[in-house]
């Protein structure tokens, strides 16, 4: 049923637009004579009125309905109403041509009662023309005859070629739709036969792409399995790398760290030696700090002494200071006393006066000698005070040794303590290092292993790839098989 709407759209458009041809070229053949002053205003616009109002209707319905089936029979009645116009009116024969172009255009339609009506009116119409001729214009010379055989005869012969020619086509057609229609049993049969084997082979299909889709699905899976284990795999390689790079590293700390623990236990070492002199030297020092409090205890006795003596030098001086101030008197009394005596005592005067002279001198060479005695007193007295704090320094240099000696010998046994660990340290980390470098050969062999394994992921992953592509393009295959399978038992039905 939408073919057939389909065709006669197609066949209505054909035929509204050879309609709007024909009156568009009659109009426009009327107006040329209008313009030329052989038709009035008036006729043409009576003219234009018959042809477009019919054609404005035919369109009308044509928007419409483009599969309307009264589109013909409406252009058959109101186009010739406007072929009689002109025919009736025509001053030459020759209008009557004017009735082909619609005929041909109907044809299209094959139907054989149209060109019946269009051929009744078209003769009829001719015929009234042409009597109205004879009758009324008198128009009866022998080339009138003449055109009115060739108007009539042409008008029927036309038209019942036109007719005869699409009843023919008609019983060509109904034989043609005959025979159609035994091969369509036919056809039926073989699509009978074909719908089964498709029902059966769309079975089929259906089977195989249900298990190429589980296989699919299994494939994508195991990618998906495939992936995750190349995915693992590469990163336990990139942690294996990391971590041989990383035990690479340490080796080479620990060579460092090893380097570090030998030189300080060279340094430890070196220490230690130095500690053993230090305490050496502490020792020495502690003899010469005896040495010192004996030399000071012996500066001491002596400075003691010496002001002892100093006190008994005073006391011969004050002894010698009493004999000179009595040597002195005497000689002041023997000077008297010879003055006394005149002539007789001046030898003794003299005598007396050399005495008193040199009891003078005497009490000089005293005071001399008692001052350089009071300021050897106060030297004794400074040296007694500077060995008294030189006695306190030296306690104090004793205690302070006594404390260096005891701090140098807890140095010295700390030093032997850490030496000892330091060499066990250095022990471990040799230990250490040499496991290490074992870890570092497990961890290449392993990271060559995984490597390997990456590889075989890689290339099973490949092929897993490639089986999913191959399952999927048989599944999109039978997919297209089963819808091409489909179409056919559809169109099959459909038959």
């Amino acid at each position: 049923m939408e073919i057939k709407k389909s065709e006669l759209s197609r066949m209505n458009r054909f035929a509204i637009l050879g309609w709007t041809l024909v009156v568009a070229v009659i109009e426009l053949a009327y107006l040329l004579e209008v313009i030329k002053g052989e038709r009035s205003v008036m006729y043409y616009a009576l003219m234009l009125l018959m042809g477009l109002i019919p054609l404005g209707i035919g369109w009308g319905i044509y928007k419409r309905d483009v599969a309307s089936n009264r589109l013909r029979h409406i252009m058959v009645f109101t186009y010739s109403i406007l072929y009689a116009f002109v025919l009736l009116t025509g001053d030459t024969a020759l209008t009557f041509i004017y009735l082909f172009p619609v005929m041909s255009t109907l044809l299209v339609y094959s139907d054989r009662i149209v060109l019946r009506n269009l051929m009744i009116i078209g003769v009829l119409t001719n015929i009234v023309s042409v009597g109205a001729n004879i009758v009324v214009r008198q128009m009866v010379s022998a080339d009138d005859i003449a055109n009115y055989e060739i108007q009539v005869l042409g008008m029927v012969l036309i038209m019942g070629a036109a007719f005869f020619a699409c009843r023919i086509q008609g019983d060509i057609n109904h034989e043609r739709l005959q025979t159609i229609e035994n091969q369509s049993v036919k056809q039926n049969e073989v699509l009978e036969h074909v719908l089964h084997a498709t029902e059966v082979l769309n079975e089929r299909v259906s089977h195989i792409d249900e298990q190429a889709k589980g296989i699919e699905k299994q494939s994508e899976s195991a990618q998906v399995s495939i992936e995750e284990i190349a995915s693992g795999t590469a990163d336990v390689a990139n942690n294996i790398q990391e971590q041989l790079n990383m035990s690479d590293g340490i080796s080479e700390e620990l060579g460092g760290l090893t380097k570090i623990s030998m030189d300080i236990q060279s340094k430890f070492n070196e220490t230690h030696l130095l500690s053993q002199d230090g305490i050496k030297n502490v020792d020495n020092l502690s003899q010469s700090a005896q040495m010192v409090a004996h030399s000071k205890e012996q500066v001491s006795e002596a400075t003691e002494s010496l002001v002892e003596r100093l006190r008994e030098a005073k006391e011969i001086l004050t002894l010698i200071r009493s004999i000179t101030d009595q040597t002195n008197l005497l000689a002041l009394n023997a000077s008297i006393e010879a003055a006394r005596a005149g002539e007789q005592g001046k030898g003794f005067a003299v005598v007396a006066g050399e005495i008193q002279k040199l009891s003078g001198d005497t009490g000089d060479a005293t005071d001399k000698i008692n001052d350089i005695l009071e300021a050897l007193g106060t030297e004794a007295r400074r040296v007694n005070r500077a060995v008294e704090n030189l006695d306190e320094v030296s306690n104090q240099q004793n205690e302070l040794i006594q404390k260096t000696d005891e701090q140098f010998r807890i140095i010295d046994q700390n030093i032997s303590d850490m030496t000892g660990e330091v060499q066990r340290q250095n022990d471990y980390l040799t230990q250490i290092n040499d496991n290490n470098t074992k870890i570092a050969g497990s961890i290449s062999n392993t990271s060559a292993y995984t490597q390997e394994l990456t590889a075989s992921s890689e290339n099973t992953m490949n092929l897993t790839k490639e089986s999913l592509q191959g399952t999927k393009a048989m599944s999109q295959f039978l997919d297209e098989i089963m819808g091409e399978v489909q179409n056919l038992q559809a169109i099959t039905e459909s038959k």
